[in-house]
């Protein structure tokens, strides 16, 4: 399947799983001691940890930016930086996870307001279909000025990552000591995974946090910390995100290297844009 909009690159978002072996723990220490990744001290997996640019909000940026010049005279196409705002997002920009804060809970709840990037949009008018192909066009001259990066091979390493969590040992048991420690909010229907909350019980209506939501919600952030679930989660994906990337170090620099070149693009447009 491809995506391709007026202010995002057109590329296949397909992806293989990358299964793993008990012999692969020595490509995993290999490739951690090849880029010094070190999960004890990284707030990242390694895919974002290792290449800065993969996932960069910068780049809908200098999209958005590219294509206010290219539709000026026919539409406005708003275009705000991602700093501008990256204090107040819910959802991490880059690696698309809920910030699931106990400042943020004890306000809302489970009802954190997810904003949409605002570079991502276009001002509202009536598409006809000469707009329609100047957006295109626009789109194309997007992509013929800055190329389009090398996601597929690091898409398939961070999904690597995301299968590892379901099946770890170590994440079911942070789990079930999460479930133990959530026992006395008396939460009917808590699931096995903190993944799946909140569940139809502690949900909100109409989008409104309840007293006894934002109850739940507290008590799961300290839930998930005291069983360090995030934690386990963190060290089961970059377990497996290292032991993909050990599978073909070259394959993994060549991608480094393509994102780099790529991320000066990005720098030169918003250099001569922003």
């Amino acid at each position: 399947m491809a995506i391709c909009t007026l202010v995002a690159a057109c590329q296949s978002t397909a992806s293989e799983p990358v299964a793993t072996t008990e012999e692969d723990a020595a490509l995993a220490q290999e490739a951690a001691a090849r880029y010094g990744y070190d999960v004890a001290t990284a707030s990242d997996s390694p895919v974002f940890a290792l290449v800065p640019e993969y996932k960069d909000p910068r780049d809908t940026y200098a999209r958005a930016l590219l294509a206010r010049e290219c539709m000026r005279g026919v539409m406005d196409v708003p275009v705000v930086p991602p700093s501008a705002n990256s204090g107040q997002q819910a959802i991490d920009p880059r690696t698309g996870q809920r910030t699931f804060t106990e400042a943020l809970v004890s306000v809302w709840g489970y009802e954190i307001p997810t904003e949409p990037l605002p570079t991502s949009s276009v001002a509202t008018v009536p598409v006809t279909p000469a707009i329609q192909q100047q957006m295109e066009e626009c789109g194309q001259s997007n992509n013929d000025r800055l190329g389009l990066p090398p996601q597929r091979p690091l898409n398939a390493i961070e999904d690597a990552g995301w299968a590892a969590r379901e099946s770890d040992p170590a994440v079911q048991a942070a789990a079930e000591a999460w479930r133990e420690c959530m026992d006395p909010a008396g939460v009917i229907d808590l699931p096995a995974d903190p993944f799946d909350m909140p569940t139809g019980s502690v949900q909100g209506t109409g989008g409104v946090p309840t007293d006894r939501q934002r109850e739940v919600a507290v008590m799961d952030v300290g839930c998930r910390e005291q069983a360090d679930y995030d934690g386990a989660v963190l060290r089961a994906r970059a377990q497996a995100e290292l032991v993909a990337i050990g599978r073909d170090l070259e394959g993994f620099d060549a991608a480094r290297e393509q994102y780099r070149v790529y991320g000066e693009g990005i720098d030169q447009v918003i250099e001569q844009f922003g």
